[in-house]
């Protein structure tokens, strides 16, 4: 029931209560650096904001539809799920935006059910000011079983006979009681709207609602439509907005503004009541996630996940507001931004777990209460939810430090993926390391060579409570660099190719030569790595998985005219030049249960990934690895958010206060998914123990006990089940990540230049031999320039 409660008040909005957290940004009005979603902010703002929770006495719920108006915040609460199966009432309320007293608006009360319409539900939809008093939209849905004479069936049976009925209402409030003043005729804005939509189906669903100073109205629906009234409700037209369209504001200079992605992108559009049409288009930031109301000298505000801004329509100039992880919000709760009449900022969030709403004042601290914090600039590529927790947590509960993150994701474009990726490595090269970053895709040994990382066992040396003992040894060993560890995660995981023990061996590692006698003793396979394998694809996969064989940034060499890497192109010469995929549907377990597939390449991030592989093989899984030229081609992977720390952190007390939050059993205990097998050694036997428990019942036939199965692989027709992990099964993923001593390496500038020549061979106009030997002069004389 509780999550019926939490799905129906996610279709509404957020809530209040008391505290005091530590925050950040840049000073409302520009007092520090200026920058907009996409902007630069790498050095950091050099400001700093708290979040002041404020308490309002009144509603026990969240609040729903929401609108500012003269320093007053009005809004729905109700139509929640209760426990007993009924639907608290959608009931009115306002209260002031600095906290306080809410009072209730008991002119309105939602209509009443009608006879015979069951599953009866009112929603207040949106609340916008009016000229004079408040606009609301409310919508009533309802189910009408239309039975026939003498209907005998059962409960289930009626369903056939359910319509759907859904019913709109516009009204027009008195401001101070709610009491209706006015209710809008519906019929003929909603009939032009499906018009203007063409395909909409027998109703349209109203998205959003916004209103100018003189109280003219803005209506979208479907995402895809908007009717416009005037400010006596009189409908003026309604028009079609192709693309997605769910937002709608009031920008700071009255006028009214949708805003969403168009033909042009991500574009505010402002409504013109008067030529009854809506443009000229304002350009949004790429990253702006959501779109608020303005004030405080800006036209409106938005947000990109990490940072509030306020933006300038005519200008587009945009300045950095507060930082939400810094101040302890979680931008997926946000429900709000609001300013008052003195350029205060406010918002509103959700918090699912008590569901209610909270209300908070974000202030900028003065340079003294500042200066008493240490900001750590924290950098990735994509910023997960396990590592926006994380932050949030760090910021939430330390008195001295801060974390401010700086997202490089925001630099991506639709032509270049990796331009965040990039921009991030440039910056670290050319001495700007923030104090930590998550390493992904990122040429760490490259790194390493030229000094710029902290050696976190030094850390883990000096830790009161964690040691090297701590951690899954084996894992450590296959990640560090020249005995020193650079980079750590709360998991990991095995990348690998697994086949059946009785075709590849039951020994894991072996040379190119190896397995392509296997591959020749076994024509019978029509797949060797499953299908849709290119030579390129090979290839990359083998470079990305063995490019520390061919360099070594310590030494400045390269061996690409080594007969290993030789061996490595001509392999890749098995495979098609061209995509190609002949049996749809089929998964690459049931061809190599069926002996059609010879290898499966595969990443093993937790338990039941090692026991499917067990399963599908009917117990005979060797985990074999990438072919190499020594050793065991299997490699470690740390999962999630590789974190490192750079060697010129500027407090690695902090840093590593931060680092080792997620490092801890606790830690693994609290989370609730950790990316991979956790590298805490006491959590991965906890978690190990979990997947051997049993889970059982009894057979009312024979009276048995019998074993559930713990999960079913399957695709299409082919399914297989598998059970708890026996001790056989656990000794066995053991002893693999005992036997893996290697990772991958990752430089995106090396492999750029291989593929630039390996376009020559896999199209045969060069050899293998002409080609190692080119990629070996451009790879070293590249290697040499950078060290």
């Amino acid at each position: 029931m509780k999550n019926r409660k939490r799905a129906l008040a996610l279709a509404g909005s957020a809530v209040l209560a008391v505290g005091l957290l530590a925050g950040c940004g840049t000073a409302a009005g520009g007092s520090g650096p200026t920058a907009g979603p996409g902007g630069g902010a790498s050095e950091g703002t050099g400001s700093v904001w708290k979040a002041e929770r404020l308490k309002i006495d009144g509603p026990d719920g969240y609040m729903s539809a929401r609108t500012l108006v003269d320093g007053r915040l009005y809004f729905s609460s109700g139509g929640v799920w209760q426990d007993d199966g009924s639907i608290s009432p959608e009931e009115l309320w306002s209260a002031p935006l600095e906290g306080g007293k809410a009072e209730k608006l008991s002119g309105y009360s939602a209509p009443e059910r009608p006879e015979g319409l069951e599953d009866y539900r009112v929603q207040i939809n949106a609340i916008a000011p009016a000229k004079d008093g408040l606009w609301l939209y409310e919508t009533v849905n309802g189910t009408r079983y239309e039975l026939p004479e003498g209907f005998s069936g059962d409960e289930a049976d009626k369903y056939e006979y359910a319509k759907e009925v859904t019913s709109s209402r516009l009204l027009l409030l008195d401001r101070d009681t709610a009491q209706e003043k006015l209710s809008v005729e519906l019929d003929k804005a909603l009939e032009a709207v499906k018009t203007a939509e063409q395909d909409a189906g027998e109703s349209v669903n109203m998205s959003a609602m916004c209103s100018d100073a003189e109280g003219n109205l803005c209506v979208l629906y479907d995402q895809s439509a908007a009717a416009l009234f005037d400010a006596q409700g009189e409908f003026l037209g309604a028009q079609a907005v192709p693309g997605w369209w769910d937002t709608a504001l009031s920008l700071a200079d009255g006028r009214a503004a949708i805003a969403g992605r168009g033909d042009e992108g991500h574009v505010l559009r402002p409504v013109d009541f008067k030529a009854k049409a809506l443009g000229p288009d304002i350009a949004l930031p790429r990253n702006a996630d959501n779109v608020w109301s303005g004030g405080g000298g800006h036209s409106f505000s938005c947000v990109d996940g990490l940072y509030i801004y306020g933006l300038d329509a005519g200008t587009g100039k945009s300045t950095r507001l507060a930082g939400l992880l810094d101040c302890g919000i979680d931008a997926n709760r946000l429900a709000g931004v609001y300013f008052d009449e003195g350029g205060e900022l406010y918002c509103v969030v959700n918090d699912y777990d008590t569901e209610k709403s909270e209300l908070y004042r974000l202030s900028e601290l003065s340079a003294e209460e500042a200066a008493k914090l240490v900001t750590l600039r924290l950098a990735c590529n994509y910023l997960s939810p396990s590592l926006s927790k994380a932050v949030l947590e760090f910021n939430t509960s330390s008195r001295s430090a801060r974390i401010e993150v700086t997202d490089y994701s925001q630099y991506a474009t639709d032509e270049d993926y990796s331009a965040g990726v990039t921009k991030l490595n440039t910056e670290i090269l050319s001495g700007n390391v923030p104090d930590l970053f998550v390493t992904t895709d990122l040429p760490m040994a490259r790194y390493a060579a030229k000094g710029l990382l902290k050696d976190i066992y030094e850390l883990i040396d000096k830790d009161s409570e964690l040691s090297r003992d701590s951690f899954m040894a084996p894992v450590l060993r296959a990640v560090e660099t020249e005995g020193k560890l650079y980079s750590v995660a709360p998991g990991f995981g095995i990348t690998t190719l697994v086949g059946k023990s009785e075709v590849v061996g039951r020994e894991p590692g072996w040379t190119l030569a190896q397995m392509q006698e296997v591959v020749k003793a076994h024509p019978e396979a029509k797949y060797i790595l499953g299908q849709g394998m290119t030579r390129s694809s090979v290839l990359d996969s083998m470079l990305r998985y063995g490019l520390d064989r061919y360099v070594d940034w310590q030494k400045g060499e390269c061996s690409f005219n080594s007969p290993d890497f030789i061996d490595v192109l001509n392999f890749s010469q098995l495979f098609s030049e061209e995509f190609v995929y002949e049996e749809l549907g089929v998964s690459p377990y049931q061809l190599m249960a069926e002996g059609r597939q010879l290898l499966m390449p595969y990443e093993l991030r937790d338990f039941r990934d090692y026991q499917t592989c067990v399963a599908v093989t009917k117990g005979g899984a060797t985990f074999k690895g990438y072919p190499t030229a020594e050793g065991v081609g299997n490699l470690i992977t740390l999962s999630g958010d590789p974190l490192s720390i750079s060697a010129t952190c500027r407090n690695m007390d902090a840093a590593w206060s931060f680092v080792r939050g997620m490092l801890t059993e606790d830690y693994a205990k609290g989370a609730q998914y950790i990316d991979g097998l956790p590298l805490n050694r006491r959590a991965y036997d906890a978690a190990e123990a979990e997947a051997m428990k049993k889970d059982t019942w009894k057979d009312p036939d024979t009276g048995k006990e019998e074993e559930l199965p713990a999960g079913t692989i399957g695709w299409g027709d082919f399914t297989i089940d598998f059970y708890a992990m026996t001790k056989e099964e656990a000794q066995g993923l053991r002893a693999l990540i005992d036997s893996t001593t290697r990772t991958a390496a990752y430089d995106k500038n090396i492999l750029d230049i291989i593929n630039e020549e390996l376009q020559a061979f896999t199209s045969n106009v060069k050899t293998a031999e002409q080609t190692a030997a080119l990629i070996q002069d451009r790879v070293s004389l590249y290697v040499n320039e950078q060290r």
